[in-house]
């Protein structure tokens, strides 16, 4: 059975979006399991799904201000999505040049400094 159209693109899409998003929680389930003690690798997974459920949360106990930030949003889109590009464009061109560690050199000392992130 051959699928075209906007059917087909759909169904072509989809598992490729899922494939992201199954290794991300495989490489969290793994980083949990390596943990030293099971109740560090059971904090690390909290953590994780707070990360993942707090932002839905707050979006619906502010919805009404949630709405305006997200029209606001709406309205800004093209400026900041020409501003990732421009962020994206640069920093590939920093990787290609070899120059991103110079340019990150003062924030990997910062790093260095607060012995930041704490692994």
């Amino acid at each position: 059975m051959v699928i075209n159209g906007f059917t087909g693109a759909i169904a072509g899409q989809y598992p490729k979006s899922w494939v992201k998003i199954t290794f991300l929680v495989l490489f969290i389930l793994l980083l949990a399991g390596g943990q030293g003690t099971v109740a560090s690798g059971a904090l690390l997974l909290f953590l994780y799904s707070l990360g993942l459920g707090v932002p839905f949360l707050l979006a619906a106990l502010f919805l009404d201000r949630f709405q305006s930030v997200s029209a606001w949003l709406r309205r800004g889109a093209p400026v900041i999505n020409a501003t990732g590009g421009v962020l994206l464009v640069a920093m590939g061109s920093l990787v290609f040049l070899g120059q991103l560690t110079q340019v990150l050199s003062p924030a990997l000392e910062l790093y260095a400094r607060l012995k930041w992130p704490p692994l």
